[in-house]
């Protein structure tokens, strides 16, 4: 079965960022891929979520919270340029950032707890919403499945 297919458009643009970018900063790139699936099935670089219960929105192909985007910038950001969540390369860079930070965190000792803390917080690893549990079960299905090959992300002339 074919996940992705494309000739050159956005979309496949913005899985080959995923996976490249997963790849450099050294967290599995499925794991990351089934991440953004899960926070923006369509991989919508300028995808704004619904209110958050806090009143704050995520934004992005990573779906970056808007409680915490400065300190995410303050601490990831290392690049020339001025952070645009809207750039598809930024947004992916500081999620994947995010992702390797919480997979060295103390008590997040796998993937599974990486899933449950991007989505609702270091501090809710140990007793995470039922959502959340949900999320995480569906982020590992995917994480699976596109490791052991059940998908295939083709890309042609690549």
């Amino acid at each position: 079965m074919v996940i992705f297919f494309s000739g050159g458009d956005m979309h496949t643009e913005i899985v080959l960022l995923i996976l490249t970018i997963a790849a450099e900063i050294g967290i599995p790139k499925y794991f990351a891929l089934s991440i953004a699936i899960n926070e923006n099935d369509k991989l919508d670089p300028i995808a704004i979520s619904k209110k958050n219960d806090d009143g704050s929105y995520d934004f992005g192909v990573m779906q970056l919270s808007g409680r915490y985007i400065y300190e995410f910038i303050g601490e990831y950001w290392d690049k020339d340029w001025e952070f645009n969540w809207q750039s598809p390369y930024d947004n992916i860079y500081i999620g994947c950032k995010h992702l390797k930070k919480l997979s060295t965190m103390e008590k997040i000792n796998t993937w599974y707890g990486v899933a449950i803390a991007y989505n609702a917080g270091y501090s809710r690893v140990n007793d995470p919403p039922e959502t959340t549990i949900e999320y995480a079960a569906r982020v590992m299905e995917k994480y699976v499945e596109l490791s052991n090959g059940k998908y295939q992300v083709i890309v042609p002339g690549k």
